[in-house]
């Protein structure tokens, strides 16, 4: 892993910055599904002892994020098509709630902002960039929740996110999905200006079942690889 980090970040406590690091890491594809975890690599990284470390791994391993293996060690979780495939239900579930308690509060900032990052993707599209897109995407869901005045349910499809990132990470890049997803957000987008939610939800349920069906493809074919958004 990395050089040492002493971070000024006010975390609570050791364990909860050394999970925090962790945990933005595994989201962010750095490191792999799969890939070992070292206790003493890991506090080296980090600049702690062993114990905040082991406290962490506990926490993501309950999160779905990491495995634990009494006597062999901890790994990064590997992606599970069944689990991915409810993950995206019960986010899509929620989106649709967020949406519904969301948009009253939404500002034409709100619109500029998703605007901008539909802009940003369409770059990324273009130049067949999967990092970005995948950084993109989850950047754009999550700003669509932003104004949220539930904080429990904006947390809880942040955490699903995070979840269906690493998936999406393992992914081939597929020109037709990405472009696919870009006018997909482009659609949510404008039925939010028009205060149209019926549309909002079948855009999210399909944005859902076109995620559903390129994973399925994707694991049927290769299993592993990388990565289009979900």
């Amino acid at each position: 892993m990395a050089t040492p980090e002493n971070s000024a970040v006010p975390f609570t406590t050791k364990s909860q910055f050394v999970y925090e690091k962790l945990r933005g890491r595994i989201v962010s594809g750095e490191n792999k599904p799969g890939e070992r975890l070292i206790l003493r690599k890991v506090a080296a990284m980090a600049g702690t002892s062993l114990v905040p470390v082991r406290e962490a791994l506990n926490k993501l391993e309950a999160d779905g994020l990491v495995t634990q293996i009494p006597h062999v060690g901890a790994r990064i979780a590997t992606p599970d098509l069944e689990k991915i495939e409810e993950t995206l239900l019960i986010r899509a579930s929620l989106e649709i709630l967020g949406v519904q308690v969301t948009l009253p509060h939404f500002t034409e900032a709100d619109f500029e902002a998703l605007d901008a990052i539909i802009l940003e993707t369409r770059w990324a599209v273009e130049h067949k960039d999967p990092a970005n897109m995948n950084r993109l995407n989850r950047e754009f869901h999550l700003r669509l929740y932003q104004p949220c005045p539930l904080p429990r349910l904006k947390k809880m499809i942040e955490d699903l996110w995070d979840e269906s990132q690493i998936s999406s990470n393992l992914l081939e890049f597929i020109p037709q999905r990405a472009r696919q997803n870009l006018a997909e957000h482009r659609r949510l987008v404008h039925f939010l200006r028009k205060r149209d939610v019926n549309n909002v939800e079948v855009i999210i349920i399909t944005q859902r079942e076109n995620a559903k069906s390129a994973l399925r493809n994707q694991f049927q074919s290769k299993g592993e690889s990388k990565c289009t958004s979900m």
